[in-house]
Formats: C-alpha cells, structure tokens, sequence
C-alpha cells in the first residue's frame, strides 16, 4: 500500500537524519573544541626557518614549545610547562600557512552549523527546493575546510628535526590530532547519509497529514446519533419516541 511504504519510508529517514544532525553537531563541537588546544605540532626554535621566525617574540630561553592554531606553550623536552599563551596578533602576518589553518578552524565550524540549522528546519518546519542538496554542499565543504588545518605541517621547518624520517616522530600531539580528524570524518559521513537516505516528510507537515486522515476516516464512516426521546403534546403524558438528526 502505498501509505504503508511512505510511513516507512518516512521512519527511516528521521532516524537518519538525527543521526546526521548528531554527527554534525558532534563535529562542530569537536572542531571548536580542537581551536582551543595550546598543543597541536612540537616545534624546534633553533632551525633558522618557519616557526622561529613567526615565534620571535618567545624569549630566547625557551628552544621548543608546542604551538596550536590559536595558542602555544613552551616545551621541555618534549613536555609542555607553563599556560597555554595566545599569539601575539591574529592571523599572524609572517605566515600564511598559519594563517589559512586558523581560517579553517574558524570557517569549518561556522559551515557546519549552518547546514545543521538548514536540516533541522527541513526536518521539522518544512522543505525548500534543494534544501537537501544545500545541506550536502554544507557538510562537504565543511569536511575539506576542517582538514585544512594540517596546512601547518607544510611550513618548513616546523619539526626542526634533521632527519626526515625521524620528523613525526612524537611531534604531533594525538588529543588535537584526532579531535580535527573525527570532526573531518564526521562532517563528510553526514554528506554521504544525506545522499543515501530517502528524504522524509517534515514532522509537522506529516502530523497534520495524519490528522487529516482520521477526521476523513470519521467522516466516511458516519457518526449515528441515539435517538431522543420527547413528549409530544398530543398524545398526553405518554412520551413516545421522536428520532431528530
């Protein structure tokens, strides 16, 4: 029957479009989370090139520190000491790779909400002409701004280890890591549920559609009223039965 399979069509694209609603806030959440890390990338102050010249205004003492997109903090063999300090400027000018990552982590975050509020209002208020499609594009582009946080590991010099083998080794913190790449992984799997689930009716669209149908139901099926019972002034006190529709 053709209103049994849209209803189950219908139960099956709500319950993946909360789960796409769930993963998207829940990358947005660990995207904005990740910008606050003071830890991203472990930098060695003494190679002559990339980050010591963008960290100049770090006293000489310190050799190494641990840098984020927004903040760093001095290192010690390997180990942060001290508070997390923001940057001196925002959107530093001697760095354009330090530049695009903090663009990225502002502008992924504000996409993905975006198409988070487009696909909440799809699935409860109503559906717009390619609404769908918009949330796809959101969702997408918000999976590729977020990765283009690792820019930062193209600046030359950012390891400071002469080895190139040896780089990676240890100088990426895991927590910041994982944090950007779920958020990644997370926007672009919603972008591919939205291709793949059938697209349901809006929840208050479909509860006056239901509504509509009982009263029409009702409506067919007729509704008898008992007959009432009158006096009649005609035949004396004996009531008899009077039938009124």
């Amino acid at each position: 029957m053709p209103g049994v399979a849209r209803s189950c069509e219908n139960q099956c694209g709500y319950f993946f479009k909360t789960l796409v609603l769930l993963m998207t806030m829940a990358a947005v959440g660990l995207g904005t989370a990740a910008c606050f890390q003071c830890k991203f990338l472990l930098v060695d102050l003494t190679t002559g090139t990339g980050w010591d010249i963008i960290l100049d205004f770090i006293p000489d003492e310190f050799t190494s520190v641990w840098v984020g997109v927004f903040q760093w903090v001095p290192a010690l063999n390997g180990e942060a000491i001290g508070e997390c300090r923001s940057y001196d400027s925002f959107f530093p000018p001697d760095s354009q790779y330090l530049q695009v990552a903090q663009g990225c982590a502002i502008a992924a975050p504000i996409i993905g909400f975006v198409g988070v509020m487009i696909s909440c209002f799809e699935l409860i208020c109503c559906s717009f002409f390619a609404s769908c499609i918009f949330s796809f594009i959101l969702f997408f582009s918000a999976s590729g701004v977020q990765m283009g946080v690792f820019g930062l590991l193209a600046l030359p010099g950012w390891c400071g280890d002469a080895d190139p083998q040896d780089c990676y080794e240890g100088d990426i913190d895991s927590t910041t890591f994982w944090l950007f790449v779920l958020a990644g992984f997370f926007y672009f799997i919603s972008s591919l549920l939205l291709c793949c689930v059938p697209r349901p009716d809006p929840c208050l669209q479909n509860r006056s559609s239901e509504d509509h149908e009982v009263a029409t139901k009702e409506n067919e099926r007729g509704v008898v009223e008992e007959p009432e019972i009158q006096q009649s002034p005609h035949y004396g006190d004996e009531p008899h039965y009077v039938e009124t529709y």
